[in-house]
């Protein structure tokens, strides 16, 4: 879900020739509108995916228009909560989703709080011991943080 919000495309909608997040209770009115049931499972996954992610990435986003995260818990979890007893494959994973809803919101926040809170010495003294080691997993690590390192042998 994170990878695929990445894409500005997969996040934002195009309407009336201008791009934006289309707001939770529209997505919602969208499934209630919804031809069949299975449009109405793809409208209800993507408000829970939604949700999921503005609310743990960008939560200031809905603080900033008075909206209480409780509206938000309510929104995804719910979509799941549907999903679990209606859609066609993955209901228990939508189960789960929507009964954990609350706390992957803060799991998902504090993860990537945590990206964000490396220092710059914590980033040049992970880099200075890949120069070191060329370990993987430290260049995973960069990479991680944004940084692209280049395996070829360093020039003396």
């Amino acid at each position: 879900m994170l990878a695929r919000f990445g894409r500005s495309e997969a996040l934002f909608s195009y309407e009336d020739g201008e791009s934006g997040l289309r707001p939770l209770a529209l997505l919602y009115g969208d499934a209630l509108e919804a031809e069949d049931e299975r449009q109405r499972c793809l409208y209800l996954q993507q408000l829970g995916d939604m949700a999921l992610f503005l609310g743990s990435v960008f939560p200031e986003r809905f603080a900033s228009r008075g909206i209480r995260q409780d509206y938000v818990v309510g929104m995804g979890g719910g979509a799941y909560d549907y999903l679990a007893g209606n859609a066609r494959s993955h209901r228990h994973i939508f189960r789960e989703l929507g009964a954990m809803f609350a706390r992957l919101l803060e799991l998902i926040s504090a993860a990537c709080s945590m990206a964000t809170a490396v220092s710059n010495e914590t980033v040049l003294a992970i880099y200075q011991r890949w120069v070191e080691t060329r370990d993987p997993l430290l260049a995973s690590q960069l990479q991680g943080l944004g940084i692209t390192v280049d395996d070829s042998p360093a020039w003396h």
